[in-house]
């Protein structure tokens, strides 16, 4: 992770509130979670959220489930104007468009964890402006190794980048980046 935040919550304030879970529903499965500051819980947020609210810890606690599915974070990718010039005389495909960054910003009310690979970088794709990508392969590759980054509430964090997509041949005019089925738009110019 890049940078420390501070926590929400302490480590005691945590464990006292898995033991306030316990004392009043025995049978949950409860872990103190210092990557997420929170207290997980093993059940659904219907069967946990009564028993949190009655012991008065309901904002320390999430459900475990909640964080099986990916959690939506914003992306926005950097240059918007990109030079066709610059991109022809680049010779390797992972330096092809100057300082090419994608930022991912956490909009949720709670920190999330964000999963990447590719060496650090978060490659982006070239669509038309249609939002069709365009199919032809820069070269370029990812490693197999994977990365996770805490991301709390409001932060943005900021990885460099490079294109998947071959863009020597494309046309100047308006196009966009493509990451993860966001697109935002850029230009290419002569």
């Amino acid at each position: 992770m890049r940078g420390a935040q501070p926590v929400q919550y302490s480590g005691m304030q945590l464990v006292e509130a898995a033991q306030a879970l316990k004392r009043r529903s025995p049978n949950l499965t409860v872990r103190v979670n210092t990557t997420l500051n929170r207290v997980t819980v093993y059940a659904p947020a219907g069967v946990f959220r009564p028993v949190a609210r009655a012991a008065g810890v309901e904002r320390l606690v999430e459900s475990a489930y909640e964080h099986e599915r990916t959690p939506r974070v914003r992306f926005d990718v950097q240059p918007r104007t990109v030079s066709l010039a610059a991109i022809r005389v680049a010779r390797n495909p992972y330096q092809v468009v100057p300082r090419l960054q994608v930022r991912v910003t956490n909009p949720t009310g709670a920190p999330l964890i964000f999963t990447y690979s590719c060496g650090g970088s978060l490659p982006v794709r070239v669509a038309d402006r249609m939002g069709r990508v365009i199919p032809e392969n820069s070269g370029g590759a990812c490693t197999e190794e994977l990365n996770s980054a805490l991301i709390q509430p409001g932060q943005t964090l900021t990885f460099p980048s490079f294109p998947f997509t071959k863009m020597t041949h494309l046309k100047p005019g308006p196009y966009r980046w493509l990451i993860e089925g966001q697109l935002i738009p850029f230009t290419l110019t002569p």
